[in-house]
């Protein structure tokens, strides 16, 4: 009786090259009474033609997955942003006690719309902390988000937000806000304030900042990843993995270090051409080498684990607990990621050290930045470009008036006006950084003329923020209109705005 011969292995299997190399069959052929395959080495372009004996035929992976039901809705749970997560479940919690004290034991999904319209109105009337205090308006806005977002999820079939049937809820947070206000409510004194130059210059004396010691090498790496990439708190610096930042040389010889951006808080993922157009960069300070963030680079790379280095390991890694008795040559760092509270408070454990008593925290860095590159008149799409926020309104939430400007507003405001006033006047054009440059002049027989270009500083000019651009006032001399006919008068058109 004659052996079954199998069919030949279809084209485009993998196969293993005696139980080393790897392959993919491109055709087979038995026209010598054994299966003959041609093989494309992998890697390469490279074909060999091989019998099956010397062959081992590997599983074809699965190009669709079994996904069970309950799958799907995990999937998306654990998607969902975790702070959006924890502060929704905390609201509802609020919510379920609240209707607990008044009897009720229904679920907000299982009662009328017109119910909880009336539940909701006297909720947000009579909420107070557990400590008898009042809420800030911004927490009563949250609450509301809270719901909505929990009854959406859930298909109520109406939004505390848009729908008719929740009009009065609204009206009547709203008229609560309005109340907070006026008891003094709702003015963030509590927020935290952008550090300056004085006290991060602090950070570096006290050895918060440099290269001395395993922690100072991570309190740097967050600070410069912040400042110069734009990252936000602790979330974004704990997804960043070793292979998002690349060391490279540009053509004039200058090293660079270059970020790929992962998930933020501005970009989820859902829309896949919702991407930075500029990969932020960080280069070297070759005036400045203690100081050069490639230096730093350099140094945390040689100093972690050789093994622990693949583009998908985490960037930041845990220190050894004895940091004082470590040798230059001894490995500083653990094959472990860092602890996401470590990275929450980082700012505050380095301002604590340094002995800065002023509010600070992990949102001082970025708000740092921020700040910074607007004094500098630097645009703010070119900021944007950094920070990786959306739109401009978010750039002029974080930047503000800083303490020398405050003290030339004061002395201008405080002086009358003369030759001291003017001075002070002139003290604060100058910190604004509005350079007037002369960059053309001309002169002929019957007229003279200079080009004066004005960089940033419009708002002296014009009413309202102007973002980037540049101005160009021609100055003619005032013999070039004697003898002329008087001009006639031209209506003006208003400048284009979108402000209100």
């Amino acid at each position: 009786m004659a052996t079954m011969r199998h069919l030949p292995w279809p084209t485009g299997s993998l196969v293993e090259i005696d139980g080393s190399g790897l392959g993919k069959i491109m055709s087979s052929d038995m026209s010598t009474g054994d299966f003959m395959y041609e093989v494309e080495i992998d890697g390469t372009d490279f074909r060999v033609t091989l019998p099956e004996h010397r062959l081992t035929l590997l599983p074809m992976k699965k190009r669709f997955q079994n996904v069970d039901e309950s799958e799907i809705d995990n999937f998306v749970h654990n998607q969902t942003n975790k702070n959006t997560l924890s502060k929704t479940m905390y609201d509802l919690k609020l919510l379920r006690n609240y209707l607990s004290s008044i009897g009720e034991q229904r679920s907000i999904e299982q009662i009328p719309v017109g119910e909880l319209s009336q539940i909701l109105c006297k909720f947000f009337l009579g909420i107070r902390k557990s400590d008898g205090s009042i809420y800030e308006p911004s927490s009563l806005r949250c609450f509301m988000s809270s719901f909505d977002r929990h009854l959406k999820k859930l298909d109520y079939g109406f939004s505390l937000v848009t729908s008719d049937e929740f009009r009065k809820v609204r009206e009547v947070l709203q008229a609560k806000q309005r109340d907070l206000k006026k008891q003094g409510k709702g003015n963030k004194e509590n927020k935290a304030s952008a550090i300056n130059d004085e006290e991060i210059e602090k950070l570096w004396e006290s050895c918060q900042l440099g290269d001395k010691t395993p922690e100072s090498i991570i309190n740097t790496l967050w600070f410069y990843n912040t400042v110069y990439f734009g990252l936000r708190g602790s979330d974004e610096h704990r997804s960043m993995q070793w292979g998002d930042v690349k060391l490279n040389r540009d053509s004039s010889g200058v090293e660079f270090l270059e970020f790929t951006e992962r998930q933020t808080k501005t970009r989820q993922g859902e829309n896949p051409k919702d991407i930075r157009e500029v990969k932020p960069k960080m280069c070297s300070n070759s005036e400045n080498a203690n100081r050069c963030p490639v230096e730093v680079y350099k140094t945390y790379a040689a100093k972690r684990p050789k093994d622990y280095c693949n583009a998908e390991d985490p960037f930041y890694v845990a220190t050894h607990t004895v940091q004082s008795s470590m040798k230059s040559n001894a490995q500083w760092f653990k094959r472990q990621p860092i602890g996401v509270n470590k990275l929450s408070s980082t700012m505050k454990r380095m301002t604590s050290i340094a002995g800065i008593e002023k509010k600070l925290t992990n949102q001082s860095a970025r708000k740092h930045l921020v700040q910074k590159l607007s004094e500098n008149n630097v645009p703010a799409n070119q900021i944007m470009q950094i920070t990786g926020h959306r739109n401009i309104q978010s750039i002029n939430n974080y930047s503000h008036i800083n303490e020398t400007q405050h003290k030339a507003i004061s002395k201008i405001l405080s002086t009358p006006s003369s030759s001291a006033g003017s001075a002070a006047s002139s003290i604060y054009l100058a910190q604004q950084n509005n350079h007037i440059q002369n960059t053309a002049a001309s002169t002929t027989s019957s007229t003279s003329s200079s080009c004066v270009t004005i960089h940033g500083g419009l708002n002296t000019l014009i009413s309202g923020n102007v973002y980037g651009g540049s101005i160009t006032v021609n100055v003619m001399s005032s013999t070039q209109n004697c003898g002329s006919p008087p001009m006639k008068k031209r209506r003006i058109l208003p400048i284009d705005s979108d402000r209100e």
